[in-house]
């Protein structure tokens, strides 16, 4: 016997997203790339990096890295872009 496994399909691996990541996708900087790159695997998005992205454009605004109108229609465009990978509901 080799190992293998005969007649099975190989399952496809989620990637869990990463507040870091999502806020790169919503106000772009440096590394926007590299997490524009992570788009074309099967993204699992945790409910909380809502929060932590909220969180991320809050202190790019106080910080002056983003202006006014880019923190909003960044945290609105949130729920639609990270919607799409959420779990359904329990």
């Amino acid at each position: 016997m080799t190992g293998r496994r005969v007649g099975t399909a190989k399952a496809r691996m989620k990637w869990v997203v990463d507040a870091s990541a999502a806020a790169k996708w919503l106000a772009p900087e440096a590394e926007s790339a590299q997490a524009d790159a992570l788009l074309v695997h099967d993204l699992f998005v945790p409910d909380l990096v809502f929060a932590e992205v909220a969180n991320i454009l809050c202190k790019k605004q106080s910080r002056g890295e983003i202006d006014d109108g880019v923190a909003v229609a960044a945290a609105a465009g949130c729920s639609t872009c990270l919607g799409a990978w959420s779990p359904p509901p329990r």
